[in-house]
């Protein structure tokens, strides 16, 4: 199961699907908190391979792990996550299952880029009009 933030008071968890996801007021973040507060690039979240990591990006409002102000640091399971002083997150993780799935991912993408891996294509470049015919091109 993947990583996921808890908001601290009630919300949809927020899945940490990608190995870096950046968290802001901007379009195109990964993870959008849409507030004045929050800056529009405010922090980084990545996964390491040992643990996931924030770093504040210069943020105006910054932030907090359990309270204490930080620039970056690890983020331990249970973890309180905080944006802007008033954006709380409880992380929840498994280190193991997080260096196996994005190992899993890493080594796909490897494949891919080495032609190892051709995606299928739905629908065939040739197509027989009748079952006795020779194959002719459509499209």
């Amino acid at each position: 199961m993947p990583g996921k933030l808890f908001p601290v008071g009630g919300g949809p968890a927020v899945i940490l699907d990608k190995r870096e996801m950046l968290v802001g007021r901007a379009d195109g973040t990964d993870i959008h908190i849409h507030d004045a507060a929050v800056s529009s690039r405010h922090c980084m979240l990545r996964f390491n391979g040992t643990y996931w990591v924030v770093q504040d990006l210069n943020s105006k409002n910054g932030t907090k792990v359990n309270d204490e102000a930080v620039m970056t640091r690890p983020l331990k399971n249970g973890d309180t996550l905080v944006i802007a002083r008033r954006h709380r997150y409880r992380i929840e993780y498994n280190a193991a299952a997080e260096r196996q799935r994005f190992d899993r991912v890493d080594a796909e993408e490897i494949d891919i880029i080495h032609g190892h891996h051709v995606p299928h294509h739905t629908g065939p470049a040739t197509q027989k009009l009748n079952a006795d015919d020779e194959d002719h091109w459509v499209g």
